[in-house]
């Protein structure tokens, strides 16, 4: 986990591509897929009943309704049997999302790893330099932040990613991951 634009899909990225021993668990939804987005791949696109008879069945490690409107969630038997095989099992997930997850007690071992800059100016610089972006926006992703780093000493892990040392902040990643 991190705050948004401190390099979390680059460094999944590159550990997709490198890491055979870790599996990446696709999340579900009930939103509509977007242009270029593929089921299966960037979300297990389904509708709201479906969902909803998941969350009966206690089919999710945590799931979420986001801003009233549409679920996302994690499979937990996927996680389950990934495990069981050798796997790490390794997601990318927001604040409530990992606070909901060990909440609950699980038959594996949970760690946490923060990934995070060293100063909000650095974030607001990167996410500046993605795309253009509202000061209301801006403003948004700055309360996230500082509500975010309160977390970051309850992280079992934390990783710096510092601008021009990518190479550094992923090994840091194996390093934790090969524990």
């Amino acid at each position: 986990m991190g705050p948004s634009g401190v390099g979390k899909g680059t460094a999944t990225r590159h550990l997709r591509a490198t890491q055979d021993n870790v599996f990446f668990p696709t999340s579900y939804t009930t939103r509509s897929m977007r242009q270029g987005e593929k089921d299966g791949e960037t979300y297990n696109f389904i509708t709201k009943p479906e969902f909803e008879k998941m969350i009966k069945q206690d089919a999710f490690l945590e799931y979420q309704l986001v801003h009233k409107t549409n679920y996302y969630g994690t499979d937990k038997q996927t996680i389950i049997d990934n495990i069981n095989s050798g796997k790490v099992v390794l997601r990318e997930m927001d604040l409530q999302g990992v606070q909901d997850v060990l909440s609950k007690q699980w038959p594996f071992e949970i760690k946490t790893i923060f990934i995070t800059t060293d100063s909000w100016e650095t974030l607001e610089q990167r996410i500046r330099q993605r795309s253009e972006i509202s000061e209301q926006e801006l403003a948004n992703r700055k309360q996230s932040f500082q509500k975010e780093m309160e977390y970051l000493e309850k992280a079992d892990y934390v990783v710096y990613s510092i601008q021009g040392e990518i190479d550094e902040m992923i090994e840091s990643l194996i390093s934790i991951i090969n524990k």
